[in-house]
């Protein structure tokens, strides 16, 4: 994974109601004086080797209403790692090693929802209202109340959004072939409006 030291918080345009603290220092204590809450993906346990195994990311999050939590979030083995604000305004997404978890500030006792893995692109929709997860060969969407889509597998890999506007998402991907092929997916459900991608569509 990306390590915790390379993560950072990005925003977008969307508004946010807590505060994050990316791998906080470990208090001379031996104890977080916080919460301490776990994030564990079943997919990193079957897809990483006890030599490719990372450390967590840890996050502090402090919330709107002064609660303030320590994370722990396994990481993936391929894909990015970062803190991304959500179209809902009490929604974290915490990506470690590509692998994403949807959790709430305010609830983190709740756990979280991990809708991808091996995220290599994170990107808002240009009116803020939805946040785009993209791997190697699918996209999903995060909306207000988490998330919205997923368009199934569009390549066959070394998938890329190169450009989205309101109503659409403008792609390129490798197909069966393997012939570079552009794709524009509908933004609003996260079908293929224009393209073809043989062997997938």
């Amino acid at each position: 994974m990306a390590g915790g030291d390379r993560a950072s918080f990005l925003s977008f345009e969307f508004r946010y109601d807590y505060e994050v603290e990316i791998s906080p220092e470990f208090p001379g204590t031996g104890e977080w004086a916080e919460t301490v809450h776990v994030f564990n993906d079943p997919r990193v346990a079957i897809q990483s080797s006890p030599s490719a195994e990372a450390a967590p990311l840890v996050v502090r999050v402090e919330s709107a209403d002064g609660g303030a939590w320590i994370g722990k979030f396994a990481s993936g083995y391929s894909g990015i790692s970062g803190i991304y604000a959500c179209p809902a305004s009490d929604l974290i997404c915490v990506i470690a090693g590509g692998c994403p978890y949807l959790v709430k500030s305010t609830q983190p006792e709740v756990g979280a929802v991990s809708p991808s893995d091996q995220v290599i692109q994170v990107l808002p929709s240009p009116d803020a209202s939805l946040l785009f997860l993209v791997n190697y060969t699918d996209i999903v969407a995060i909306g207000k109340w988490g998330p919205l889509w997923n368009s199934g597998r569009l390549v066959l890999d070394n998938l890329r959004v190169v450009e989205i506007f309101d109503d659409e998402i403008h792609c390129l991907g490798t197909s069966s072939d393997l012939q570079e092929r552009k794709i524009i997916v509908d933004a609003a459900n996260g079908s293929i409006k224009q393209g073809s991608v043989p062997g997938f569509s």
